[in-house]
């Protein structure tokens, strides 16, 4: 079963709704430049009230070690998503502050997927982030094909063309933002809703 991935929640109606309709994991952007930005306490508040076994992932770009780390223990935040330029050697200083926790990298091409393929839990093709534009397909295949960890495709997704990325790529999850919303930061029910049936049925053709 594919997994779904809602990214760029910034309000407690959008986490209960995506949460309430079979949304694996929800997405808080901590990187200020971001139209979808959340600072700690409200990513620690909308936490705090969601229901169990939603899995809570902190997008981070480039941030400091240490004060990632604070960040994620202070929202109750489950994964950490890195998605900027951070080196193997900032991996291995992450993993030494949060033993244990689960560490996506977002990759843009196979030698960078190689680098990280030994210090990373699974990786994020994505197209930039946040930009709405649809990500190669056909790398993000060749990726999953040749290094076995869960790879969550992203980019451009919704409710028109998530079936035949699912079809193409054949990811372990996808990750949806900026094309499910009416307005930045806020989702549309409705495109959630269609977004989700598309997934599901794909795993059923």
């Amino acid at each position: 079963m594919t997994k779904i991935k809602i990214c760029g929640i910034t309000n407690i109606e959008d986490a209960m709704f995506c949460s309430l309709s079979g949304v694996d994991a929800l997405g808080f952007i901590f990187y200020e430049k971001s139209p979808r930005y959340i600072d700690a306490g409200k990513a620690k508040e909308i936490c705090s009230r969601l229901p169990p076994f939603v899995t809570k992932v902190g997008v981070f770009v480039n941030e400091d070690e240490k004060r990632l780390r604070d960040i994620f223990y202070f929202s109750g935040l489950n994964v950490v998503q890195l998605h900027g330029g951070e080196s193997v050697n900032y991996v291995y200083n992450l993993k030494a502050l949060l033993p244990g926790v689960h560490i996506i990298k977002f990759v843009r091409n196979m030698n960078e997927a190689e680098l990280f393929a030994t210090v990373v839990n699974s990786f994020i093709v994505d197209s930039g982030g946040g930009t709405g534009k649809v990500c190669d397909w056909k790398f993000a295949r060749n990726l999953r094909e040749k290094i076995s960890l869960p790879l969550i495709l992203a980019g451009g997704l919704d409710e028109r063309n998530v079936r035949k990325a699912i079809e193409t790529v054949r990811p372990y999850a996808v990750d949806a933002c900026s094309k499910l919303e009416k307005e930045k930061g806020k989702k549309d029910n409705g495109k959630l809703e269609e977004f989700i049936r598309e997934v599901r049925n794909s795993e059923i053709a």
